[in-house]
């Protein structure tokens, strides 16, 4: 068994070649941690403008465009951007300069404890099946199709990763038991 102790060239290369992949894949996680990072902070500035929407109105009543632009913003953001005069561009610039350190902070008291609520609430679905797995039952049966393929797999983001197949796969269980 000794001579299955001794490194040979193959062998090292092999394990420089594993070490490079390792590194390889921990920057790529850390990449897209800060992708994640970078699109919460996204979703934080949308909910905020659509909040502050009424803000961007009245600022755009007074180039009377404020339809056009609001129409134009899903369809061409940069329609939209272009309308503005250099005022309200300041002014929009201003509500998106979200500090990135504030997060949730920058949400109010009421808002954050609405947030934190859902989240006990998307929490507690996922890890007790049961409650999902009876209200299907309840359900009429062309109405629990379109209910798991709309409610449940968004819930469960379709078991992109193992904690949400695990999940999905224990409400399927849970579900298989009540209905037997």
């Amino acid at each position: 068994f000794a001579h299955l102790l001794e490194f040979g060239d193959n062998d090292i290369r092999q394990e420089g070649e594993l070490l490079r992949l390792r590194e390889d894949v921990v920057r790529s996680i850390r990449a897209n941690r800060q992708l994640e990072a970078d699109l919460d902070l996204m979703d934080l500035k949308i909910g905020l403008l659509v909040r502050n929407r009424v803000t961007l109105q009245v600022s755009k009543a007074s180039t009377g465009s404020t339809a056009l632009c609001l129409s134009a913003l899903s369809d061409h953001p940069s329609v939209c951007l272009s309308k503005l005069t250099k005022k309200n561009k300041e002014q929009l610039s201003d509500m998106m300069a979200l500090d990135k350190h504030k997060g949730l902070k920058a949400l109010s008291k009421e808002k954050r404890e609405k947030l934190e609520a859902y989240q006990h609430l998307f929490y507690l679905l996922q890890t007790q099946p049961l409650y999902l797995a009876q209200l299907i039952f309840l359900m009429p049966q062309n109405k629990s199709t379109r209910f798991m393929e709309t409610v449940i797999f968004t819930l469960f983001n379709y078991g992109s990763d193992c904690r949400e197949a695990f999940l999905l796969l224990q409400l399927f269980t849970a579900a298989l038991r009540h209905e037997i």
